[in-house]
């Protein structure tokens, strides 16, 4: 999700990051839900966050960096590009999205390292024990949290991203777009399962 996210349009980025026609999140006392524009209606998001609990904690592995995220992600998916899967060591890396106001470092920031293979991802990890943390994503304007790392939050994804580049497919009903969705600066393309 990073190499090619640089090149996304003004417009893709505020559509990705406002979720605009394709994903997007509307509130009412039982807390999120997702719409599709794909039909179905809303679901809900059963994910752990609520309305009351908005602030979850999370770290890196061996505890010396932590960190809050504030709030629900604006979109949750699983991206299947080369990069995010050299760099998780999985065949799929699964991302929330999140403001950059949401994410917040409470301890340990000395410790926080970067790698940025390109201008598109900025890769966050712990520098004691090489944990990944999270990468911002300035050209999108948001942060995407390993939720594994927090784990009150639990992961929901919405849609499968560079599903052309997978080495492990995927069956569970959601869309799978060969690159992006048309709205985030990609092609549009969905795959078959």
């Amino acid at each position: 999700m990073d190499r090619r996210v640089a090149n996304t349009s003004l417009a893709g980025v505020l559509a990705f990051g406002g979720l605009s026609r394709i994903w997007r999140y509307t509130g009412d006392l039982a807390g999120p839900r997702l719409a599709s524009s794909r039909g179905g209606g809303p679901r809900p998001y059963k994910g752990k966050i609520s309305m009351k609990e908005q602030t979850h904690g999370g770290s890196c592995f061996c505890g010396a960096v932590r960190f809050e995220v504030t709030g629900a992600p604006n979109v949750m998916g699983y991206c299947h590009c080369t990069d995010c899967a050299h760099w998780s060591g999985a065949p799929i890396n699964a991302f929330s999205l999140w403001a950059p106001q949401s994410v917040k470092v409470t301890h340990g920031a000395e410790h926080v390292g970067t790698y940025a293979k390109s201008p598109g991802s900025q890769r966050k990890y712990c520098s004691q024990c090489g944990g990944h943390i999270f990468t911002d994503h300035p050209a999108m304007g948001l942060v995407d949290v390993y939720l594994t790392t927090v784990p009150s939050v639990e992961h929901q994804g919405a849609l499968h991203i560079f599903y052309g580049e997978k080495t492990l497919a995927v069956r569970d009903g959601l869309p799978k777009y060969r690159d992006l969705p048309k709205d985030f600066g990609g092609s549009g393309v969905e795959m078959p399962e």
